[in-house]
């Protein structure tokens, strides 16, 4: 059989799919390896995947600095583009001595070595993209700001600017590199990570359709979230889950928050106004820090595979990752975009039917907050739409056409 090296880096969206398919291949019989972020080291030992640090845990990074917690999602960019340029250098140091005896390379997220080290042993390279919002189309902004409704000339301004973002902060890095591997110099670093024609779309076409003039390599396989439900939640949960009357679930994942005392009792009271419990991921702001009455449930990081179909709400900041497990679980949604990617998923989202308009992060409040899941929970066409595109997600074998993908492409394909 083949030796794979799956190569990842970011956020738990950015390198999930790369875990799990990683496990499926191992599963058929592969060689695999995968390198990403300390933080899946765990899970990826449970799965029984080889596993290899790949550059600094972003995790770790939010946690050394406390203003980092609690900034802006905007306001932290710049030290963010920081931090990803300083991952080109670990990332070719790990990954070129990782390829070596590799068949094929797979990368995820800000994979920013993963072509280039593919490129240098002459091995086949795919790319698993979740997120649409990272394919250049001028049926989306770049960066995705909060104004969805652009012209589409604006967003392929918007495209450009972007490009020309990372080609001055990533391409000399990258070229550098590619120079000592005997390769030649990269002209533009956006499709050259992003390679459309060499991605893997792991979306569910019915919450995210491809833009009309992005052309992939083929139609997108599915949304390939967590469904495992090994060890399942721990006795706290379970009986809190199992209690009476509906529960809302809030988890806005790795979004930095300024005041997150204040925002837990936004959170809590909006909960308590339309007679809900909440149960509230801590995520990487400290959420629910202090005692809020048996009502409230506070968790470090939920199972969402286990967690969401037991819920009646599920209240998030957009992220795709998240999105795609709310929407196999066939609940309802409502979303809090902060930064990024999160207003056009948010938008996509309520194109879809699963979840209404959403509420800005600037605009949070208790009354907005309990006004619009007083809505969703008495929108009963709402959460039946909810329910049927979660049984035509979860009718869809995304792993098994990812895992004939990447088979295809061991074959020349």
């Amino acid at each position: 059989m083949a030796r794979i090296v799956f190569a990842a880096w970011g956020t738990r969206g950015d390198a999930q799919a790369s875990l799990i398919l990683a496990s499926a291949m191992r599963r058929r019989g592969h060689d695999v390896e995968l390198a990403a972020p300390g933080f899946l080291a765990a899970e990826a030992a449970r799965l029984e995947v080889p596993f290899t640090c790949l550059g600094d845990d972003p995790l770790t990074w939010f946690g050394e600095r406390s203003w980092r917690r609690r900034a802006d999602p905007r306001a932290v960019m710049p030290a963010l583009l920081r931090l990803f340029a300083a991952q080109v250098a670990p990332q070719f140091g790990t990954l070129v001595e990782r390829v070596e005896r590799a068949d094929l390379v797979v990368g995820q997220g800000l994979a920013y070595a993963a072509p280039s080290v593919a490129e240098a042993v002459r091995v086949p390279y795919r790319y698993l993209s979740p997120n649409v919002f990272l394919l250049a189309s001028a049926h989306h902004p770049a960066l995705s700001p909060a104004l969805q409704r652009l012209p589409r000339w604006a967003n392929r301004l918007a495209w450009r600017q972007n490009s020309v973002i990372h080609d001055v902060v990533f391409r000399r890095r990258i070229n550098l590199h590619r120079d000592r591997l005997g390769l030649a110099p990269i002209r533009a670093v956006h499709p050259h990570v992003f390679d459309t024609s060499r991605t893997i779309a792991v979306f569910d076409p019915e919450l995210y359709p491809p833009p009309a003039d992005v052309e992939l390599l083929s139609p997108p396989v599915g949304s390939i979230a967590p469904t495992d439900t090994d060890g399942g939640v721990d006795t706290e949960t379970e009986a809190f889950l199992a209690g009476v009357g509906p529960v809302i679930a809030v988890d806005f994942g790795s979004m930095p928050d300024r005041a997150p005392e204040a925002t837990t009792r936004v959170l809590v009271g909006a909960a308590r106004d339309v007679g809900a419990r909440l149960l509230l991921s801590r995520g990487w702001a400290g959420l629910g820090v202090g005692a809020w009455g048996s009502d409230v449930h506070v968790v470090s990081s939920p199972a969402h595979a286990v967690v969401f179909p037991r819920v009646d709400v599920v209240v998030h900041h957009g992220g795709v990752g998240t999105s795609a497990t709310a929407a196999r679980a066939g609940v309802a949604q409502l979303v809090v975009p902060h930064a990024y990617d999160q207003h056009a998923s948010a938008k996509q989202l309520q194109s879809a039917g699963v979840a209404p308009a959403p509420i800005a992060r600037r605009r949070l409040t208790r009354d907005t907050l309990a006004g619009r899941l007083g809505a969703v929970l008495g929108n009963d066409s709402m959460r039946h739409r909810a329910v049927r595109i979660g049984r035509q997600i979860t009718a869809r074998d995304a792993v098994g056409a990812a895992v004939r993908r990447l088979e295809e492409a061991l074959a020349g394909g």
